[in-house]
């Protein structure tokens, strides 16, 4: 008999503790849920639309399972999706509102075509960064102006490619990778890491050739909105010329050092004279 209120006993107390951990997740959702739908910024008049691109950007939207799981642990997840960057964009070139962008770090393709497609509206684009990597400048390549921090640095290398080998590997496991290939297909390389020390001419061949048409693509980009000759990117890229602050500005690569705030304020500046608002009007960021 006392087994029996034991089991039982233990049975109940599992069954309550999981009901308030049920409750106290559910309630960490809704929580998060309304707190996300109060804590959308009102658009006022005369708004700069700043874009703080420091979280991973990904083709398509992440799914409500990750939101979830953000939400479960106290903290919104907050990563950006192509497809929400260029609807915003796409709205703001057409709210009045919005009277410029600024970019603060950047990335990718189809982000810089949308913003291209935002100048076309006539109103400005500014990027600022601390540390611009290679991908992140060629995004705010295409801004009307690009502010570096004082102290900041851009990585301008070119672009590589690199290939990692496992025959060895498999080898101290006595593991045999038999790959069937076709005689003529030595172009399908994908398998020959696991057959093989060292790249292929093949291999070598095509990855150079699809390596330097991406780059042909990027470096004609930056040259043609930086107002640059493809040789002198070209020999700044190869000299490193644009890693230190004044090293870029001298360049051309950047318009301005200055820090973030005397940006903000700048911009603020522009936005009334353009407009002729009234003195002491100061833009929304």
């Amino acid at each position: 008999m006392k087994q029996f209120f034991k089991f039982t006993l233990a049975s109940f107390l599992g069954v309550l503790f999981c009901t308030i951990f049920v409750f106290l997740v559910l309630s960490g959702i809704l929580g998060s849920m309304m707190t996300t739908k109060e804590s959308v910024p009102e658009i006022k008049d005369n708004s700069v639309l700043l874009i703080s691109l420091d979280k991973p950007i990904y083709d398509r939207e992440v799914s409500d399972i990750s939101s979830i799981a953000g939400a479960i642990g106290g903290e919104s997840v907050g990563n950006i999706g192509l497809t929400e960057f260029i609807y915003v964009i796409q709205r703001a070139k057409t709210d009045s509102k919005i009277k410029a962008i600024m970019l603060d770090w950047a990335t990718v393709e189809e982000m810089r075509q949308c913003l291209a497609d935002f100048k076309t509206s006539g109103k400005k684009i500014y990027a600022y960064g601390d540390m611009m990597t290679q991908s992140s400048y060629y995004l705010a390549s295409v801004a009307d102006q690009i502010v570096l921090n004082p102290a900041g640095m851009i990585t301008l290398t070119g672009l590589g490619a690199e290939v990692m080998y496992y025959k060895d590997l498999l080898d101290k496991f006595d593991v045999d990778v038999e790959l069937i290939r076709p005689k003529n297909n030595s172009y399908k390389s994908a398998g020959e890491k696991y057959i093989t020390n060292s790249m292929s001419q093949e291999n070598r061949e095509q990855i150079k050739t699809y390596m330097s048409a991406i780059w042909e693509g990027v470096s004609a980009n930056i040259v043609k909105d930086r107002k640059l000759t493809k040789e002198e990117f070209e020999r700044q890229v190869s000299d490193l010329q644009g890693c230190l602050p004044q090293d870029a500005l001298k360049n051309k690569l950047v318009d301005k050092l200055s820090f973030k705030t005397n940006l903000m304020d700048d911009i603020s500046k522009e936005i009334v004279a353009q407009n002729k608002l009234k003195e002491g009007t100061k833009a929304n960021f």
